[in-house]
């Protein structure tokens, strides 16, 4: 067997030339990936191209009136691959203070933290900033609730000493 690049004699059991280096496993899996799909092509049977005088246009179905409406399933995109470098990166002051105005906002803070505190992709930061935000908050309603148990005029006496305050003020 000789070398396909510079034509030197091999002996059988050599994986590289020892004249120019070339990688003779390569050459011969090359050699070999080529017959096989020489060997496929010959397999497979040839269809003769449709002449030009039998090509026929066949025009799409008119939609019927009174037919009414099938759902059609909408393909889900699928999900953009985070790595977790991305999901460990630095968190910006200016993404962090956007994260607290939408925590400030009523209602709609509780749905986004529970999305940023236990939904997929999050940046770690920011989740660990919505899971403490819910544990405050589940922790101050207990001690509101503990306080009513045990005080009932709890609520009452926070609304005076409001109103007292702010006669002092104006």
């Amino acid at each position: 067997m000789n070398c396909k690049k510079c034509g030197a004699p091999i002996l059988a059991d050599v994986k590289f030339c020892t004249e120019c280096g070339e990688s003779i496993e390569d050459v011969e899996a090359q050699g070999e990936k080529i017959l096989k799909e020489a060997e496929v092509k010959q397999q497979q049977p040839v269809i003769p191209e449709p002449s030009a005088q039998a090509q026929t246009t066949v025009s799409p179905p008119l939609p019927v009136l009174n037919e009414t409406k099938k759902e059609t399933k909408k393909e889900k995109k699928p999900r953009k691959e985070i790595t977790q470098a991305e999901l460990e990166a630095p968190y910006s002051t200016l993404k962090f203070m956007g994260t607290i105005f939408l925590s400030l906002i009523p209602a709609l803070n509780i749905i986004f933290l529970f999305r940023w505190a236990y939904g997929w992709g999050v940046n770690l930061n920011k989740r660990n900033y919505a899971r403490a935000c819910i544990f405050v908050i589940l922790l101050l309603i207990i001690l509101v609730a503990a306080l009513y148990v045990i005080y009932p005029e709890f609520l009452s006496g926070i609304a005076s000493l409001h109103q007292k305050m702010l006669n002092l003020l104006f």
